[in-house]
């Protein structure tokens, strides 16, 4: 983007509210305006809309005063309307404008840190400036432009609804389990979704069997288990064989099922992350994998093992943040994130007759419940003892809550639907 280009956008502006007063943009402020000249003439204008006043070239000259020259003096001014774009283009002129302030921000900032390291700051602070400085303009870049009429959100619903209901809604991510499918619709772009367990349930043997399932380009941010790992985890639950075998050694029909998965899972878009630990190097990955292969779907194994990238008071505080910036994420970079979640202690000193875990259970629960789109929850009413898993649907924004049955195989680590016939 040249300078002349968003000179001309805030030129456009500025002349579209001279000829509709309704034309003024929500959330732009006098200070996204780079040019001298439409700054003051935007704070005058704004000046007269909080009184409720006419804007047009006579109120405008008048509110300006003094300041006329400083906006570039009358004959600037009258020429503000001249040769105006068609106005139902002006979202477009908008994003030009805040897009271009953000860089100016980006460029005060790069400034202010190569200060800083002038003068001999230390790494954590430097970092600390620009994570929040990050921070402040993905919110401002990504925050929306003020309320909008309905038809703005019907047109495109249409076309939602019509590919949804031809199974082909772009972004959607299938868990591969058909009634948890039918139930969820899958899960959706922009969706936080938390899956919790209790210890030896499954929780990350579940997060695989979805990446592995879904057919999509998916990252595997693991704090807990190594790639190798996962790798292995994968591998023997697709050909169906208990890694525990290989201590005594593969038969040959064994190795021929391992070959065929190591064929087919070799060209899958499987990604795994072991030693990312913040939502911002997180994010900071997630983007470079996606402007590289492509990113759909990302999963985060877990949410308690992550630290945050700034110092908080309390550790409730620190998951609240986390819990924040993984919402965030999946906002920004339109995928679904699947976030895995621990109990809290105090669920398992519950006394409550019914096990089966409930929101409250999840640890640091407040934020992580509020952020979160759906919450989902693995739960075997004899533990280790039986196969036949409850996967608990507690919250979802999009559709009912509920419960759907899967079998669970202890031996290769991996959940399947339950046949028909049972």
């Amino acid at each position: 983007m040249t300078e002349s280009t968003s000179v001309d956008a805030e030129k456009t502006i500025i002349g579209a509210i001279l000829v509709d007063n309704k034309a003024i943009p929500d959330l732009l402020s006098p200070d996204d305006f780079g040019d001298l000249r439409h700054r003051t003439l935007y704070e005058a204008i704004l000046a007269l809309d909080s009184k409720g006043e006419p804007i047009d070239l006579v109120t405008l000259r008048k509110a300006l005063g003094g300041a006329l020259e400083r906006a570039g003096g009358l004959s600037y001014l009258a020429g503000l309307v001249e040769g105006l774009p068609k106005l139902e283009n002006l979202s477009s002129w908008v994003k030009i404008v805040r897009d271009a302030a953000a860089i100016r921000q980006l460029a005060d900032e790069v400034s202010r840190v190569q200060r800083m390291l002038s003068e001999g700051a230390s790494p954590n602070s430097v970092l600390t400036v620009i994570e929040h400085a990050a921070s402040g303009m993905r919110e401002k870049m990504h925050s929306g432009l003020g309320p909008r009429k309905l038809d703005e959100y019907l047109k495109p619903l249409l076309v939602e609804i019509e590919q949804e209901s031809e199974g082909r809604l772009p972004g959607v991510v299938m868990t591969g389990f058909k009634a948890l499918d039918d139930m969820l619709g899958g899960f959706k772009p922009h969706d936080l979704v938390v899956l919790a367990a209790g210890t030896g349930i499954g929780k990350s043997s579940f997060a695989s069997c979805v990446a592995k399932n879904c057919g999509k380009s998916t990252l595997i941010v693991s704090l807990e288990m190594s790639g190798g790992s996962i790798a292995k985890r994968i591998l023997f639950g697709d050909a169906k064989i208990d890694h525990m075998r290989v201590r005594h050694g593969l038969d040959d029909p064994e190795w021929e099922s391992l070959g065929k998965s190591f064929g087919a899972l070799s060209s899958a878009s499987i990604w795994i992350d072991d030693t990312a630990r913040t939502p911002g190097t997180v994010r900071s990955r997630a983007m470079k994998l996606r402007d590289k292969h492509g990113l759909d779907f990302l999963i985060i194994d877990y949410i308690q093992l992550m630290s945050y990238d700034r110092k908080t008071e309390t550790r409730e505080q620190e998951v609240a943040q986390i819990s924040g910036a993984l919402k965030l994420l999946a906002m920004e970079m339109n995928i679904p994130v699947l976030a895995l979640s621990q109990f809290s202690r105090a669920s398992a000193q519950s006394s409550r007759k019914d096990k089966r875990p409930i929101l409250s259970d999840l640890r640091e629960s407040g934020r992580i419940e509020q952020d979160s789109d759906k919450v989902l929850f693995l739960y075997r009413e004899n533990g280790m003892l039986t196969s036949r898993t409850e996967v608990i649907v507690a919250k979802n924004r999009s559709g009912p809550d509920g419960m759907v049955m899967l079998d669970f195989d202890k031996a290769t680590t991996t959940f399947m639907d339950i046949k028909e016939t049972e």
